[in-house]
This record gives C-alpha cells, sequence and structure tokens, in this order.
C-alpha cells in the first residue's frame, strides 16, 4: 500500500525498469462530472501494489510514467482507465495494451469481462464480490485491497497468452491500429458536434434548433465543468431540446421549461439565454446535419437485421468479436450510404482501417448478391450463386429480394 511520495517515486522507479506493467483504477463517477481516482493498481512479474491518491499529495511520478512512451501498460477495457487517467492527472495515457480488444481479435468476444478472460486463457477463477464498494471510503479493508490487486495480479500472464495468439494469427497490425484511439486526446475533448448527437430526443429538431442545441451543449459542458456537477443535474437533456425548440428570449420565460431547475435559472440564466442567442444567431451555412432517428422503416429493420446476421457469422468464422467487426451504427451508416463499387466499400468510414482487410470482400459480394444466407440444420449457413448467375444489389436498387437458387452450403471455415 503506497501512501508516500517516496514509497511512489520508488515504485514508479521499479515499474519504469520493469519496461512493462498491469494497471488498473477504482474511481466514481456518478455525482461529479469528472472521474474521482480513488486507488490505482499496479503489477509486474515480481510484485503488486496498491496505491492511495488520497493519501499521496503529488502524483506526478505516476503522471509522468503513463505519459513515458517507453514503458507499456497493459489495461482490461482500457479506455475508461485512460479517461481516468486524462481528467484527473492531466496526462495522456501512452504505450497502452489492452486486454480487451486483443480478445476480441482472437475469438473470445468483445464483450467478455476479466473474470471471464482469466478462466478462459488461464484457467485462473477470481472473486468478484467488492464489484460495487465505494472506494472513497477510508480505511480500506482487507477484502476491498485484495479485489483491487487481484484485478492487475493476472493481466501480465492473460496479455502475453493473448500476444502470442495474435501473432499466430498474423492480427497483431490489426490489434495495433485498433488502439490508435486510445492515445488521441480528442477521443477525450469531443466536439461540439459530437455533444450534439449524444442528446436525447435532438433527431426530433430542425437544422435551426439543432444550431441552438449546439450552444446549450456547450454552455452545458461550461457550467458543470466549472461547478464539477454531472452534465444533467444542470440541465436535463429534455431541457435542452425544449429550449431548442421555445428559443425563450426573456429570464421569466425560461422557468416554463420542464426540467429546468429554479437553482439553475437563478445562477446561470443569463448565460443561458445568451447561449440561446448564440444559436439563434447561427447563419444557414453553418447549421448541424440533421441527427439520424433510430430505425424505424420496417425495410431498413429487415437490412439491418440481415447485415447484422451476416456479420455475426462472419466474425464467428473470422474469431473476431462481431461488436469490434462491424458495430450496429457502422452497420446503419454502410447501408444508408448505398456503395455503388469495391472501392466506394473500401472507402466507406464503416470499413476504416484493417477491417476491409478482414471483411470487404465477403461484405461486398454478400450485398451484390452473390452470397446468401439460411438457416440449416446446424444454424445459419452460408449460400453462394452459381458461377454466371445474374446478380442483384440490394443496396443500389434498394430491394430486399434475392431471387432463389439452387446452392450447397459453404464449408463451416469458409465465408
Amino acid at each position: 500500500m503506497v501512501r508516500t511520495e517516496g514509497a511512489l517515486e520508488d515504485l514508479c522507479r521499479r515499474l519504469r525498469a520493469a519496461g512493462r506493467f498491469a494497471v488498473d483504477t477504482e474511481f466514481h463517477r456518478e455525482r461529479t462530472y469528472r472521474p474521482c481516482l480513488y486507488l490505482v493498481q499496479v503489477a509486474t512479474a515480481e510484485e503488486a501494489a496498491v496505491v492511495d491518491p488520497l493519501a499521496v499529495p503529488d502524483l506526478d511520478p505516476l503522471a509522468a510514467l503513463l505519459a513515458d512512451a517507453s514503458v507499456e501498460k497493459v489495461m482490461q477495457a482500457a479506455e475508461n482507465d485512460v479517461e481516468v487517467f486524462y481528467r484527473t492527472l492531466g496526462v495522456m495515457c501512452v504505450s497502452v495494451h489492452d486486454t480487451q480488444v486483443a480478445a476480441s481479435l482472437v475469438g473470445l468476444g468483445y464483450q467478455t469481462g476479466l473474470v471471464r478472460l482469466l478462466e478462459q486463457v488461464l484457467g485462473v477463477h477470481l472473486e468478484k464480490g467488492e464489484t460495487l464498494a465505494d472506494w472513497s471510503h477510508r480505511p480500506l479493508t482487507p477484502r476491498m485491497l485484495e479485489y483491487a490487486l487481484e484485478d492487475v495480479r493476472h493481466l501480465l500472464p492473460l496479455f502475453h497468452a493473448l500476444e502470442a495468439e495474435l501473432e499466430r494469427r498474423g492480427r497483431r497490425p490489426w490489434y495495433e491500429a485498433e488502439l490508435g484511439a486510445l492515445a488521441a486526446e480528442r477521443s477525450y475533448e469531443p466536439s461540439a458536434d459530437e455533444l450534439l448527437l449524444r442528446v436525447r430526443g435532438g433527431h426530433r429538431l430542425a437544422p435551426s434548433e439543432l444550431a441552438i442545441l449546439r450552444e446549450l451543449c456547450l454552455w452545458r459542458e461550461e457550467v458543470a465543468a466549472a461547478a464539477d456537477v454531472p452534465r444533467q443535474a444542470i440541465a436535463p437533456d429534455m431541457a435542452l431540446v425544449a429550449l431548442s425548440r421555445a428559443a425563450p428570449e426573456h429570464l421569466e420565460e425560461l422557468h416554463r421549461v420542464r426540467g429546468l431547475s429554479p437553482r439553475t435559472i437563478r445562477e446561470h440564466g443569463q448565460g443561458l439565454l445568451r447561449a440561446l442567442d448564440r444559436g439563434d444567431a447561427c447563419p444557414p451555412d453553418r447549421y448541424p446535419a440533421p441527427i439520424p432517428a433510430q430505425v424505424t422503416d420496417p425495410a431498413m429493420a429487415s437490412a439491418m437485421d440481415l447485415l447484422g446476421a451476416f456479420v455475426r457469422l462472419h466474425a464467428d468464422r473470422s474469431g473476431i468479436a462481431p461488436e469490434l467487426l462491424l458495430a450496429s451504427r457502422d452497420r446503419e451508416a454502410l447501408l444508408r450510404s448505398r456503395p455503388d463499387s469495391r472501392e466506394a466499400l473500401a472507402a466507406a468510414s464503416a470499413l476504416h482501417g484493417w477491417r476491409d482487410e478482414a471483411v470487404g470482400e465477403p461484405l461486398w459480394r454478400f450485398l451484390r448478391g452473390e452470397v446468401a444466407l439460411a438457416l440449416g440444420p446446424l444454424g445459419v449457413v452460408c449460400f453462394e450463386r452459381p458461377a454466371g448467375s445474374a446478380g442483384v444489389s440490394p443496396l443500389s436498387r434498394g430491394e430486399c429480394h434475392v431471387p432463389p437458387w439452387t446452392a450447397t452450403p459453404r464449408p463451416p471455415t469458409a465465408t
């Protein structure tokens, strides 16, 4: 248990010398804008330790180590921990390895938690009895400390095993490409348009109203950050949508908006009105793009289901988690973009990076109607149209029908 600056400096020196270490955090963010860091767990092959941020006043040695590109850090579901370090220590954690991403590329699933991964790969069983513990409380119980340490003790052996499997399958370049977004600061500093997309009900607004909503999102972000409270505590999404529609011009009109508290109006009403004015003054050529609504069209919903089934089948046969191969939002974007050539498909944002190599060609053949899915005795099977048959392109012609043909189920290992 590291509780002093001197002990932290010594620990960071040993971690740097090791060249690679496992790291995890315990934090809360339910009542604040920024996550509150309450524990940092680290481990090498020789030792495991817990750093208490509430006891060590200066965490600069740890921050410098996390920002040191020459030292590798191994995490599980790294995005959360990287963001916590960025928000609390002000550094971007680099040279990060993520066992979750590695597992998703070797057939172990994307949503597979650490407990399940350790059982599958190493045969190690962990007890997770402290999942909902209050880590802000001091002193920490021996059971809580043991739980915290168990999260990092086995991470290095786990990653070593996954790393070997990535190399065996020739997927190390895919894995490294997927990790690139982790070290991008923009991933943790959303733009105004990205904040806009997170607002529930925003898809119901006209472009001029979206311009107002964008300014309201920026206003809420600034106020929540200054007060260090959750965004919804300043103004819930439904209040921002209502304000964007009504565009009130006077303070007393704000009291008619559902969800907007009297305290928010009292303390931030004038700033809110200024944000409304800025949005209202936005010229049409700078209006945000319309927000896509949730899929309700029956034809599009059916196409999404069919494409999802194909992605899951290909992912299963390829040993790649379907969520990583082609997420639901990417499938929808792909269907809406209607690529009319193999080159257009490769250039689609949904197939960025290694994904075109992994699924681009079979996906193109599926979209052209050259292959189809059917339910066989052992589950979903992939059928291939005989050479020389006339094909159809459901995307380019807006059809969901594929003419019947006689074929033989492809072998389980083929796509």
